[in-house]
């Protein structure tokens, strides 16, 4: 998975798309910013949690004091929290099980997105909620998945599918998890992309005897 280092410095703000792929994956986030008084921000532009899951945020380092508000569950979109020094945390605490664990690579469930910045003398602007951060393109994309996968692959501008796992259809999502369109397959072993869509990062999805499958792939003409 291609994913930064859990540790940010945010003194000049920035915009963080995250993905989970698996449990495994650490989940716990420290924001910080150097300057002399300066304090934290995370603003939670658009952030989904299942109401069985919890996020536990700290106006500090993790497991120290609690933010306001300290917890979170539910539809997270819209909340903004404040550090008491130069450190904000917040860690995810799961239950591991289908459908509350956030995973973002099934083409449905779209990545956090989140802005964070430091503020010293008040006067800072909040960056914008624009999905289009360098680290939003490449949430959730497995490495070895760019432009190939076992069921498919990009071949020019056309989606090839192996022929084992063909399906009816194949959706394609974009970064936000919205739908970009919707390819029929009808047996055929490929099929090309429409000629409007824009160049990115794409997770195709089908499903193949029930199952899900889903893959990314980079468009780049």
């Amino acid at each position: 998975m291609v994913q930064a280092q859990n540790v940010y410095d945010v003194c000049d703000g920035q915009e963080l798309c995250l993905c989970w792929d698996e449990p495994q994956q650490s989940q716990t986030y420290t924001f910080k910013c150097g300057e002399v008084g300066a304090v934290v921000v995370v603003h939670f532009c658009e952030a989904q949690l299942d109401i069985d899951d919890n996020l536990l945020i700290w106006a500090g380092a993790v497991g120290g004091i609690p933010a306001t508000p300290p917890t979170g569950t539910g539809d997270l979109s819209g909340i903004t929290v404040y550090s008491l020094g130069n450190t904000l945390s917040f860690s995810l605490v799961l239950n591991d099980e289908p459908p509350g664990f956030p995973v973002c690579g099934d083409g449905v469930t779209s990545p956090w997105r989140l802005v964070v910045y430091g503020m010293v003398d008040g006067t800072e602007e909040q960056p914008p909620c624009t999905g289009t951060g360098p680290l939003c393109l490449t949430a959730g994309v497995q490495v070895a998945g760019i432009g190939s996968a076992e069921w498919v692959h990009l071949a020019g501008e056309q989606l090839v599918i192996n022929e084992t796992f063909q399906g009816a259809t194949i959706d394609l999502f974009d970064t936000s998890g919205r739908l970009a369109a919707q390819l029929p397959m009808k047996g055929r072993t490929s099929v090309a992309l429409p000629s409007e869509l824009p160049n990115g990062v794409y997770t195709v999805r089908s499903f193949w005897k029930q199952r899900p499958l889903a893959a990314r792939i980079l468009l780049a003409r």
